[in-house]
């Protein structure tokens, strides 16, 4: 049991977690093919998921450059293009840093966004689970069970809402705004590489392999945390994940929501 709290137990919620984005993916590419059938009968439909997709994604890239301290000298956002250019061109960790947010933000990103407005608006708390033992299969059942309580509150809160309600009402309209546009699809006039699942997985390979160092550190770092929760007896590491695993839920019900909402447009 010792070698499996040291060596396995804290890649538990990291493969959880690796799980549910592949998942999120999925529901990506699926919307994505439904767009592209919709181009040529509902073109303003497509350029509109297609800006909110090229909002998100800029806003993360702006979000990198602040918080790496690089500034932002320049701005630009239209229906199918989006480009932020930084006062100070930082290199190493913070370059790796700004393109994590650029290649990875926008999955986690607005899904955080909506996970804090829902838990204002929830009433049920945090639905994490605490745990006894530290071992991989403890963590696992643990995050398991943190994402299925929040998939049953999300759940009865979208089957309860009130669409009469000026809060209820927001939570909807980014709901919506989330599921149609987490990713832009690149169907405007300007000419773009095809951008699918392949796309993004390249991008976020590149950069790991880029500078792996800094990945090893990632990995260091959320060890040691597991070993300190194992210490004094405490929940966060898988807490953290969970958060995580909450996001990707709500992402692949606004997808889900979203593409019921594309089938009716056929």
């Amino acid at each position: 049991e010792a070698i499996d709290v040291v060596l396995f137990a804290p890649l538990a919620p990291i493969f959880g977690l690796v799980l549910f984005w592949f998942i999120q993916l999925l529901f990506i590419e699926i919307q994505k093919a439904l767009l592209n059938q919709l181009r040529e009968s509902h073109e303003a439909l497509i350029r509109f998921t297609n800006f909110i997709g090229i909002f998100f994604q800029t806003i993360c890239h702006a979000l990198g450059y602040t918080l790496t301290r690089s500034g932002i000298s320049s701005f630009y956002l239209s229906v199918d293009y989006g480009k932020v250019d930084p006062k100070k061109k930082k290199s190493g960790v913070f370059e790796w840093l700004v393109n994590m947010f650029l290649f990875i933000g926008p999955f986690f990103f607005p899904p955080f966004l909506l996970l804090a407005y829902f838990f204002l608006l929830n009433d049920s708390g945090l639905p994490l689970m605490m745990q006894e033992t530290f071992t991989f299969a403890e963590n696992l059942i643990v995050f398991g069970s943190n994402l299925f309580e929040f998939t049953k509150d999300l759940v009865f809160f979208l089957g309860g809402i009130d669409l009469f309600h000026p809060a209820h009402v927001g939570f909807f309209l980014l709901f919506i705004l989330l599921g149609l546009g987490i990713r832009p699809s690149y169907i405007g006039k300007r000419p773009m590489e095809k951008v699918d699942i392949f796309y993004d997985l390249k991008n976020i390979r590149y950069n790991i392999l880029h500078k792996p160092r800094y990945v090893f550190l990632g990995v260091l770092t959320a060890y040691l945390f597991s070993y300190l929760n194992v210490l004094f007896n405490q929940s966060f590491y898988v807490a953290v994940f969970s958060f995580f695993g909450w996001a990707s839920i709500l992402a692949i019900f606004a997808l889900f929501f979203a593409e019921i909402l594309l089938f009716c447009f056929f």
